[in-house]
């Protein structure tokens, strides 16, 4: 049988494969990955300076960050697992963690509170937790008010 596909051309699998693309769709997939990964740090220093502009202001003013995530959460983690941007941004300022909480707003989303100081800066940091369409989907957000302290 083999001999009778090699003498009228190609084969089954020269037919039906094509090496050729296979490079092109690696390189695809890389580029891809590679722009989602520059995006996402951009993003991060986009971040990062807007908090350093709060930090610096002192002004109290509460700032919500409506798109940090960009993906629904399937569950609220437990207080061991749980992850705040904001808090890892400003520990890595020196910041350190003074107070936290969690818990409901009546007839609102979930809330996660954390109180970090460094030397005459407060600041409270909030993840909520907002349900949505989807039973058990929550979209996240937080939100970051730093005061001066005396």
């Amino acid at each position: 049988m083999g001999l009778f596909l090699r003498s009228i051309g190609k084969s089954w699998r020269d037919k039906h494969t094509n090496y050729p693309s296979m490079p092109r769709v690696f390189i695809f997939i890389f580029t891809l990955s590679l722009a989602v990964y520059t995006s996402a740090q951009s993003n991060n220093a986009a971040l990062e300076k807007q908090i350093d502009f709060i930090i610096e202001e002192n002004a109290c003013l509460k700032v919500e960050f409506p798109e940090i995530y960009d993906s629904l959460a399937y569950s609220i983690p437990d207080d061991s697992t749980e992850s705040l941007v904001i808090v890892q941004i400003l520990k890595e300022k020196g910041f350190v963690i003074t107070n936290w909480g969690r818990g409901n707003h009546p007839r609102g989303p979930r809330i996660i509170s954390i109180t970090m100081v460094k030397e005459d800066c407060e600041c409270v940091v909030s993840k909520l937790y907002y349900s949505t369409n989807t039973e058990g989907m929550y979209e996240m957000t937080e939100w970051v008010k730093c005061c001066g302290i005396e």
